[in-house]
């Protein structure tokens, strides 16, 4: 057979390939059920059931309040960035050429809930960030390009929009050696140290909790989106042989599951509401307290 004769049937196959495809398609689409609004499964024994919109999909999304730096009360020419939310309670940070600020806003209203707060300057520094630190407290960071020199820290009472700390600090942005680096967490800032373990902040930037173990958190990437912030963390442990660590990044609670006495435990993840253990070849399912979910 030619070459050019090859080439043609070889076209004419993929046509009718792509033919049936879109046929058996259509075919499917057609016999499948009208949507009612209402769920058309039931899910199987034991699974709880998907819980429904709070609002319908037909519904056209309409813009919702706008406000501006100026209207925050921000000096002229800052620029805002967001810096994390608990509930509505939203906190924007403003960076300006000579400082920094820190204003609260009622995402729900686009009101403030506190004006803003005078933070550092924006001097010469190797980083600056902020970081949501349980319900009423923001915790803002300065790290000098000096890794000799102390950080300077500020938190603020997101409550009465007042500073409750501004001085010095051993907490750091980027990785040093043995020196507690600052990470956000569910809406918690807590600090690693690799190889050690992981601290909570207290009110005036000081490590207070301690969680020993491989100083690393593992991410959670999959839902962090789609689902409200838990405490639940895990941290693997200080050696390859030692287990995943289940705690909570509030104040340090470790959960220990209920297992069958002599159970060896194994990796652990956390989800929305519990966590996973894997333990002597098997695999379960516990709630926040450590209690053995569906």
């Amino acid at each position: 057979m030619q070459p050019s004769r090859v080439r043609r049937w070889w076209i004419v196959g993929v046509v009718l390939s792509v033919v049936v495809v879109a046929t058996v398609t259509a075919i499917v689409f057609l016999a499948a059920p009208k949507p009612t609004g209402q769920s058309q499964s039931v899910p199987p024994l034991g699974i709880p059931a998907q819980e429904l919109l709070t609002s319908s999909m037909r519904k056209q999304p309409v813009p919702g309040w706008k406000t501006s730096s100026g209207a925050l009360g921000f000096p002229p020419g800052t620029i805002p960035k967001v810096i994390g939310n608990v509930g509505n309670n939203g906190y924007f940070l403003g960076i300006t050429g000579t400082g920094w600020w820190l204003v609260g806003v009622d995402v729900s209203s686009g009101r403030r809930s506190f004006p803003p707060v005078e933070l550092g300057r924006s001097d010469d520094a190797l980083g600056f960030n902020c970081f949501v630190n349980g319900p009423t407290m923001v915790l803002c960071l300065r790290q000098d390009r000096d890794p000799a020199k102390p950080a300077r820290a500020w938190v603020v009472d997101t409550e009465r929009g007042t500073l409750m700390f501004d001085g010095g600090s051993d907490l750091r942005l980027s990785t040093t050696q043995n020196q507690p680096l600052v990470e956000q967490r569910g809406n918690y800032a807590v600090a690693t140290v690799n190889g050690e373990g992981v601290h909570g902040i207290g009110s005036r930037s000081e490590l207070t909790w301690f969680v020993a173990g491989g100083g690393i958190i593992a991410q959670e990437k999959n839902w962090e989106h789609d689902a409200n912030p838990q405490p639940l963390v895990v941290q693997g442990g200080a050696n390859s042989s030692t287990t995943d660590i289940v705690f909570s990044v509030a104040d340090g609670r470790v959960v220990k599951p209920e297992v069958p006495p002599g159970a060896r435990f194994g990796k652990a993840m956390v989800y929305p509401n519990g966590f996973g253990y894997e333990y002597s070849a098997t695999v379960d399912f516990f709630s926040g307290e450590g209690e053995v979910g569906l």
